[in-house]
């Protein structure tokens, strides 16, 4: 999420310093958009940021730190097991050929079938009420 008015870039080029942290910069966007921001180490708007997938939102300035809570508190309202699976089977599958990504995320998941918060979703789904997650 950003600000309307936020800029984002990679300047280590203007300084001569190196960018290791940005390694996953052509996971996450375009490669050949990535080798661009490092090498003119240019900012780029934050609407072309949104454009390019780098961030999700562009919201006014004003409404940040409310819209970044309200985010949040749907994150924080959903099965934290679930949540955390879902972060881990997007990051360790990026890449693999399907079968294998499936075999990784199915491994991911596993637990959380296993759990009791499994078990708690539909229940409280049934009994029309929200959830009571646990966390195992």
């Amino acid at each position: 999420m950003a600000a309307d008015h936020a800029r984002f870039g990679i300047l280590e080029a203007k300084v001569g310093r190196g960018s290791p942290w940005a390694s996953q910069l052509g996971w996450l966007i375009p490669p050949r958009t990535a080798i661009e921001l490092l090498c003119t180490a240019e900012p780029i708007s934050a609407q072309r940021a949104y454009e390019l997938g780098l961030v999700n939102r562009v919201v006014p300035a004003a409404q940040l730190k409310t819209t970044a809570a309200e985010l949040a508190a749907a994150i924080a309202a959903n099965a934290p097991l679930t949540v955390r699976a879902g972060k881990a089977m997007v990051r360790s599958t990026a890449g693999l050929p399907p079968a294998e990504a499936a075999a990784v995320a199915d491994e991911i998941y596993q637990p959380v079938y296993a759990s009791d918060d499994a078990q708690e979703g539909p229940r409280a789904f049934a009994e029309k009420r929200p959830p009571r997650w646990q966390g195992r």
